[in-house]
């Protein structure tokens, strides 16, 4: 959008060109205006989405996951791993699909009793 803009493009044009309003692309041009590319493509403080999950609930799912399984089961499903911290099941699955946790692939191995 940028260099559009400094090919003279108009705003309508780059915004329809881009799939963005033109008033995003009078943000853009301005912020560049007003400070270069020193800050950007970074957030500013105070924007954004807030976190509603604490970095210790995350890190006591990932230590439930790695090192207990629920009484009477064999691993945790994001249901009860979700009531027991007290989040969503949602975010038990996202959190894991970050780290790459499986607590349904369970590594066992069983020596056979057939002589």
């Amino acid at each position: 959008m940028l260099l559009a803009a400094a090919e003279g493009v108009g705003n309508k044009r780059i915004a329809d060109d881009h799939g963005v309003s033109p008033v995003t692309v009078r943000a853009w041009r301005k912020a560049f205006a007003d400070e270069g590319l020193t800050n950007w493509g970074k957030v500013r403080s105070g924007r954004g989405r807030k976190p509603t999950i604490t970095e210790e609930q995350v890190a006591e799912i990932v230590e439930l996951t790695t090192k207990t399984t629920p009484p009477g089961q064999t691993h945790w499903s994001c249901r009860t791993m979700a009531k027991r911290v007290g989040v969503s099941p949602a975010s038990v699955q996202r959190i894991w699909s970050e780290l790459g946790l499986q607590p349904h692939r369970v590594d066992t191995f069983k020596v056979s009793n057939d002589s």
